[in-house]
């Protein structure tokens, strides 16, 4: 009804405006709805302005004023302050038209500030979190450099080990080979003894079988010359 009775009275028929504004304002008194009462007020109070009801208007803008106070509803304060201007401006009373155009004036500056204020507000909001998740994402990258230490520290101290390892197998393997090299360069040794163990032993025999040849062939010499 609130509804319908705003687009009439934007349409320039305050006829049919004022019977679904009134239906509002009734309905919205019966059930309490504050709010809904406030919108109903300003909205008469403009439609009576258009059929040049300018008392009525007064009286609904008074009463608009007072709620939209009550309410804290600044726009609505506004509009209201603007409604009665007009209507004093069209009754002749400068003086209380002068009057409303002020505090319509200083509370459209107020609004003003306020929305100003917001606008820091949320600006300073803004900026506190674009800090903050430039803190955060600071604290990530340190985060992430700590990690990157951390597995390239552990990746090095795998590689160390690796080495060690490998090294300690190398020596492992040189230190046997050693050995076993020593065991054969003394193997090789023993078997050289021997073998000149054995030339000496055949040196001897040689010469023995030498001599035992020569005093054999001294033994037969004469038998043999006198046959």
């Amino acid at each position: 009804l609130l509804n319908i009775g705003d687009n009439y009275s934007r349409k320039r028929l305050p006829e049919k405006a004022l019977l679904y504004l009134e239906a509002s304002l009734h309905i919205s008194e019966k059930i309490g709805d504050d709010e809904g009462v406030a919108y109903s007020y300003n909205l008469l109070a403009e439609t009576y302005h258009q059929s040049h009801q300018y008392r009525k208007s007064i009286e609904y803008g008074e009463k608009g004023l007072l709620q939209a106070k009550k309410l804290g509803i600044y726009e609505l304060t506004k509009e209201a302050y603007h409604t009665l201007y007009s209507n004093y401006s069209d009754l002749g009373d400068f003086e209380k038209a002068l009057a409303a155009r002020n505090e319509e004036i200083a509370l459209n500056d107020s609004l003003y500030n306020l929305e100003k204020d917001k606008q820091l507000r949320s600006l300073q909001s803004d900026y506190d979190l674009e800090r903050q998740q430039h803190q955060i994402d600071l604290l990530n990258k340190d985060k992430l450099i700590q990690q990157s230490e951390i597995t390239r520290g552990r990746i090095m101290r795998y590689l160390f080990i690796g080495l060690a390892l490998l090294l300690g197998l190398w020596a492992f393997f040189l230190v046997t080979s050693n050995s076993q090299k020593q065991r054969l360069v003394k193997l090789l040794k023993a078997q050289n003894e021997e073998i000149v163990t054995q030339n000496q032993q055949l040196e001897e025999i040689n010469t023995i079988k030498n001599k035992l040849l020569s005093i054999i062939g001294h033994d037969l010499r004469s038998p043999i010359s006198s046959l």
